[in-house]
């Protein structure tokens, strides 16, 4: 019995979380990840086209309102519990009393200000991303949790990336040194908990 052969295939690179996406758009400057969506050929090595230019628009608008709403609930929630951190409902409210059994969330609230900072022209998203990634610079030197990715990664990061600010940048570095202490040389992994 014959092999069937398969059409070779053009190799891609791989597109993750929209990274790299700028190496596959032509040269346009501050193309959105959407609007490069229409432009490229395949988005990765598994041949997925992108939409149609078509369909582009409806998905803008409906994106857009997606952001709005995100952008007034996340406002409603800050404005109402500023300072607070949510990490789970009790009984469809964000903020109760119930104790918090983990503390490795916090980077999630600043990282949704920093998109919508980054979406929205209302100077007050980039004023509380800023807030709420401050309020979390302690936990730079935080030796009790492995998860200073989930923290530092969307919040301090961001700033960085946003600023080019070597303050912000080495306060990634901080925290990233304190992760690294948790390797293990025997078997070279970063442990998740210490004992």
């Amino acid at each position: 019995m014959k092999k069937r052969q398969l059409p070779k295939q053009p190799k891609f690179p791989r597109v993750l979380g929209g990274q790299n996406v700028q190496e596959h758009v032509e040269e346009q400057p501050h193309v959105s990840h959407l609007e490069g969506a229409s432009r490229l050929k395949k988005i990765n090595d598994r041949g997925i086209e992108p939409l149609a230019d078509a369909a582009l628009p409806d998905l803008r608008r409906r994106a857009d309102a997606a952001l709005g709403f995100a952008g007034r609930q996340v406002r409603q929630l800050v404005s109402r519990y500023p300072g607070y951190f949510p990490l789970f409902t009790k009984g469809g409210k964000w903020h109760h009393d119930r104790e918090a059994w983990t503390n490795w969330c916090e980077g999630f609230l600043g990282g949704i200000l920093w998109i919508l900072a980054g979406r929205r022209a209302d100077p007050w998203y980039r004023d509380q991303a800023e807030h709420y990634s401050l309020l979390i610079e302690h936990r730079k030197t935080d030796r009790t949790v492995h998860d200073l990715g989930f923290l530092f990664l969307p919040t301090w990061k961001v700033w960085y990336e946003f600023t080019g600010d070597p303050v912000q940048k080495q306060v990634v570095i901080d925290a990233g040194r304190t992760l690294a202490l948790r390797f293990q040389e025997n078997g070279r992994y970063l442990c998740s908990f210490v004992a």
